[in-house]
């Protein structure tokens, strides 16, 4: 099998690399469910996964290479992921961080500008949705009838993959993989188109709900609408050369 180099900052690598994951993941919870009450389940397993799966990548998922950003000036070289958490310093990591967003964006260099205003749509779609999810749960518990609960559970499910998919879209950002964070990105706002058709459908089905829904459903849209507003920028960021 070819090795595998992955460019994420590129749209269609990335996109190979979302699916080669998704697979292994489908495959392995297969063989977990066939192999896990027999002896040496985890050597069964990989016996299965080596002839399917190419040998970089099942290495690479039990070790972590860093690769600085291009442009990158801190000078790291030795493949080691460096310190950023703060658990040694957390007041000064704090201060830091604050001194940073007090940047003005006329300050900035005109990629890390794009990117906090990539950053604040981002935020703005995850801090709806995440109140829609708060808002959703004590629905579910309180007023969905019976009848209407799996409909209303894969919502759930739907506004969780949405949130899950935009935190990991700024994670890949703050490492400058743009096209892995576009993917993200599309897959989030199908995630969100979904999840509004959804909502809207079990809005129909239960009048007692529209009540309930009248203000939540609009910020929403306006949230999900945000998304192709942020496929547009990660487009520019990926063009845009490394100027810092």
């Amino acid at each position: 099998m070819r090795q595998l180099r992955f460019d994420f900052n590129s749209p269609e690598d990335s996109q190979v690399a979302l699916e080669l994951n998704e697979r292994f993941i489908h495959r392995y919870t297969e063989l977990l469910d066939r192999f896990s009450t027999l002896p040496g389940c985890d050597a069964l397993i990989y016996a299965n996964l080596k002839d399917e799966f190419p040998r970089e990548y099942l290495e690479g998922l039990s070790t972590y290479t860093y690769l600085p950003p291009p442009g990158d000036t801190i000078g790291n070289t030795t493949g080691e992921m460096p310190d950023t958490d703060g658990a040694d310093n957390p007041e000064e990591l704090a201060k830091a961080n604050e001194e940073a967003n007090n940047i003005p964006d006329e300050d900035l260099p005109p990629q890390l500008r794009l990117m906090r205003q990539t950053e604040q749509h981002i935020l703005l779609t995850q801090n709806s949705v995440y109140q829609l999810l708060c808002d959703w749960c004590n629905l579910y518990a309180a007023v969905i009838p019976a009848e209407f609960r799996c409909n209303a559970l894969q919502t759930l499910m739907l506004a969780a993959g949405l949130l899950g998919n935009m935190r990991s879209c700024l994670d890949q950002m703050g490492c400058f993989q743009f096209g892995m964070a576009l993917q993200l990105c599309r897959r989030a706002l199908q995630l969100g188109t979904t999840m509004l058709e959804q909502l809207q459908t079990i809005q129909h089905d239960i009048p007692g709900l529209a009540p309930l829904l009248k203000e939540r459903l609009p910020v929403l849209q306006t949230a999900v609408q945000q998304l192709p507003d942020v496929e547009r920028l990660l487009t520019q960021l990926i063009d845009m050369p490394q100027d810092f």
